[in-house]
């Protein structure tokens, strides 16, 4: 008891999983890479379902592209569009559309 053994048996509201609520969620993102014409890029249809604080929800459906190293490897390197949408939570609601860049080095 003296090393915190009754916290961790107390009786507590869990959420999904177990864990507080508030204090975190569970994403999931759904994608297949598909080789375009010409072999030189990789575009991928994704899917996107997440949780964000306060009890909203964010869905996003897009497209990555990124170019393919000598190996036949993704590089570092990417664009992707992606239509958003938010729903609930402590922000309310809203619809996006983004451009995003990734440059890793």
């Amino acid at each position: 008891a003296a090393g915190g053994l009754d916290r961790l048996l107390a009786a507590r509201r869990a959420g999904p999983f177990g864990a507080e609520p508030g204090a975190g969620g569970l994403d999931a993102e759904l994608g297949w890479g598909l080789a375009l014409p010409g072999g030189r890029f990789l575009g991928t249809p994704f899917l996107l379902h997440g949780s964000q604080g306060g009890g909203g929800r964010l869905q996003t459906l897009g497209w990555r592209i990124e170019p393919l190293g000598p190996d036949g490897g993704a590089m570092d390197l990417g664009i992707a569009l992606k239509l958003t949408r938010r729903a609930g939570g402590d922000a309310g609601s809203d619809r996006g559309i983004l451009i995003e860049a990734r440059l890793g080095f």
